[in-house]
Formats: structure tokens, sequence, C-alpha cells
């Protein structure tokens, strides 16, 4: 008998414990839900993607010629790039959706160049390498592609490329 009474006291302590951890869980739940309702500034910021984290934003031309072997199509026939694709996710991600086009183009821009790096392309490639053929620049450009609605919003995104090539500046070393 008093084994019972002891084994039936013991289920009703974790009976009861095991609403009151069910009831702080669902409190939980509610005001996460709560959280992130209402606060966009609750959702934390991506991380980069592992295969970018020592490369961008691009410091050397050597950098920018291994990011371009790892964001390259997987085959000759296909545009998909598993790395691309979470690169590309990184970049929405991180530009937001409370920018103007200019601003978003300029963050894009930085989050994956450094301004010594830009300065050896121009646009075209006219007088320097060609910055449109670039796998990351269709990267970025594709993660840009929420914001460009019209032939105006891509010659806006592409003249604020232009113009961050154009005043970048090679870095000097002494």
């Amino acid at each position: 008998m008093k084994r019972e009474n002891f084994i039936l006291t013991q289920f009703t302590l974790y009976n009861t414990q095991q609403t009151k951890v069910s009831t702080f869980l669902s409190n939980l739940d509610k005001k996460l839900n709560t959280l992130l309702n209402n606060s966009r500034s609750a959702i934390p910021l991506p991380n980069l993607p592992t295969p970018f984290i020592d490369f961008l934003p691009l410091k050397s031309m050597n950098n920018l010629d291994l990011v371009e072997q790892i964001l390259k199509p997987e085959s000759e026939n296909s545009n998909f790039n598993c790395h691309a694709e979470e690169l590309k996710n990184y970049l929405v991600l991180q530009t937001g959706s409370n920018l103007s086009l200019s601003a978003a183009v300029s963050k894009c821009f930085d989050l994956c160049f450094t301004r010594h790096v830009a300065s050896n392309f121009s646009f075209h490639g006219k007088t320097k390498r060609s910055f449109k053929v670039l796998h990351l620049y269709k990267v970025m450009n594709e993660s840009l592609s929420g914001r460009i609605k019209t032939k105006d919003d891509v010659s806006a995104a592409i003249q604020v490329i232009n113009n961050i090539l154009k005043h970048s500046k090679p870095l000097f070393v002494d």
C-alpha cells in the first residue's frame, strides 16, 4: 500500500511539473510570436555563407578568382549553383527592404567588394576588366531583382555601380 501511495504521489508530482512546463512553453511561444510579428528587428541578420567567409568583401584579385570559381554554374546547361543561391539570399536579407534602390545597390556592392579591388574594373570593360561578366555581379543583380521593376530602375542600378567603379581608387603600398 505504501509503495502504491508513493508511486501515485510521484505520478501526481510528475504530472504537475509537466503541466507547468507545458504552460511555460506555451506562454513563451505566444510571446515570441508577438515579438516577431511586431518587430522586424527581432529577426537576426543572416550569416555569410560558409564558402565566402574568408573572401567577402573581396580584398584582392586572387580572392575574386576564387569566388568566381565557387560561383561558376555547375554545368554548361545550368545557371544554378547552390553557393550562388546562398550568397543571393544573404545579400537580399542584408540589404533589407527599407533602403532606396541606390542605397541597396551600394550596400550590396560594399558587402562584396572593397573599393581598391573595384578600381580594377569598368562596367563594360572598355578600359579595364569587365564588371558585368563577373558571376559575382550576376548574383548581386539577382539579389536586387526584387527592387528593379522598370528599365529606369535597371539604368539607375547600373549608374550607381558605374559611379562606384569610376571613383574607386587602387590601394597604393609604399
